[in-house]
This record gives C-alpha cells, structure tokens and sequence, in this order.
C-alpha cells in the first residue's frame, strides 16, 4: 500500500530536525563572537527548500495513487495497478505542486473537492507559495531567496495533507469550509432586516454544523493543530457575535465582523 512506499511522517521529522539545526545556527551567526559562513547558512536554506518542495511534491504524487487504490506490493498488483504505474511511474512522475496544480489533478479523481483557504491562512499559504518560488528560482537559475518562513511552509503542507485525506468532501475541513460559505452569505446583506431574515433561515444550520465540528475535532488529535484551530475559531467568533448583532450595531458591527472570512 502507499504508506509502505511513502512515509509522510518520516519525511516531516527530517525536516524538522534540519530547521533545528538551522535555527541554531542562525542564532550563532547572530553572535558576533562567532563566524559562521554566509555560505553554509545558505546552503542549508537551500537543503531546506528543496526538502520541503520534495515532501509537498510527493505527497501530491502519493495522495493521488492512494485515491486510485494503487496496490505497489509486486505479489498483490492488479492489472489495473500496472497500468497506472506504467502511465504515471513513481520515479518519472514529476508534479509541480502549485495551488493550481493540486486543484487541477485532485478534481480529476473528485469533482467535489475544493481547497479551501481562509484569509486565516493567509500566512501558510503566501510561506508556501514563496517557497515554490524559491525552488524554481533555485532549480532554474541557481539563485537564492533569503527570508522563507520554512516552519510556515511546512504548515500548509500539513493543511493539504488533511484535504487530500478528505478528497470526497465528508470531513473535517470540508465542515469547515461549509460553515465558512454559509457566513460568507451574510456578505450580501446590507440591512438589518435582511440579516435577520437570513439568520433566521441559516442558524440551525451554522448550529448543526459547529456541532458536528467540535466532534470531529474531539475525535481525533491530529486536528489540534494552531493554524486549523485559528480558522475554527474565526468561524465559531462570527457565528457566536452574530447572536448580538440588533438594528441598533448593525451598521457599525456587521461588516466588520465578515472581513475576517
């Protein structure tokens, strides 16, 4: 199965072991009593880029392979298995893996999925794509970018992985981002009269919904992460301010309440 090919956590914690590295090594730079070569700092930051790229690139590639049921083992393929490995082989499959791409090749396999990315997570996302520059620039014409926020990079990542574990669209995130498209109605709204018509007809719903995704969360740990619980908490602050909004607040605290969508 593809957890015997590829393992995501092992990866991970090669990368976390190089940032520690690199982070102490930056601190020591900082020292002027200590010379640290400019050049070993970057080729860490280098080493770091490409690791990075390559996990996010091969989770991609693995993901798609678990959506399909590849079996990799030689006694257990199936003729379907050694089709697909022949078209899309595991060592010349290469997939740049953009926002766009991963939306491109994952809605081959589900027209339902969809990325969602909150305002949120904003940071994760602009830290992953400065990363991809980084790799291209890099790969193409061996420059070098200063300043990558790695740990946030490597965050989003985390975040793909859980949305590809919910291609169909039935978990967690997939909650999330339903909570999050029904706010994002009130955005219309312009009046009192017609917030509290919508509210009417949506609570229920928003209720139902932050219902099943505090029992989701509980579930399991792996969704008690910052920037996923940053994005919860958003969603459960409009829906919770909502309640207080009357004719007297609503022009001075609606709209300012749906720009953290």
């Amino acid at each position: 199965m593809v957890n015997n090919v590829f393992s995501y956590q092992d990866r991970v914690n090669q990368i976390e072991e190089m940032l520690v590295g690199y982070t102490q090594l930056k601190q020591l730079a900082d020292n002027s009593l200590i010379q640290i070569s400019p050049n070993l700092i970057k080729t860490l930051e280098s080493s770091l880029v490409v690791a990075i790229y390559s996990l996010s690139e091969q989770l991609l590639k693995y993901s798609i392979y678990s959506i399909l049921e590849i079996e990799f083992e030689e006694a257990r393929k199936t003729a379907k298995d050694k089709f697909i490995l022949k078209h899309m082989p595991i060592e010349n499959f290469p997939i740049t893996p953009t926002l766009d791409r991963i939306k491109k090749e994952i809605k081959v396999y589900s027209s339902a999925f969809k990325l969602f990315l909150p305002v949120s997570c904003e940071n994760y996302k602009n830290a992953y794509i400065e990363l991809l520059n980084a790799r291209h620039e890099f790969a193409h014409a061996n420059n070098h970018t200063d300043n990558i926020d790695f740990s946030n990079a490597l965050k989003f990542i985390e975040y793909l992985k859980l949305q590809y574990e919910e291609f169909e669209g039935q978990g967690y995130i997939n909650k999330i981002r339903l909570l999050s498209e029904l706010l994002a109605k009130f955005k219309k709204i312009d009046n009192y009269q017609g917030f509290e018509n919508l509210y009417r007809s949506e609570e229920s719903n928003m209720a139902t919904l932050l219902g099943e995704i505090d029992e989701i969360y509980n579930s399991n740990v792996k969704y008690d992460i910052d920037y996923l619980n940053d994005i919860q908490d958003v969603l459960k602050d409009i829906y919770e301010a909502f309640q207080f909004i009357n004719e007297d607040n609503f022009a001075s605290d609606f709209s300012p309440l749906l720009e953290r969508l």
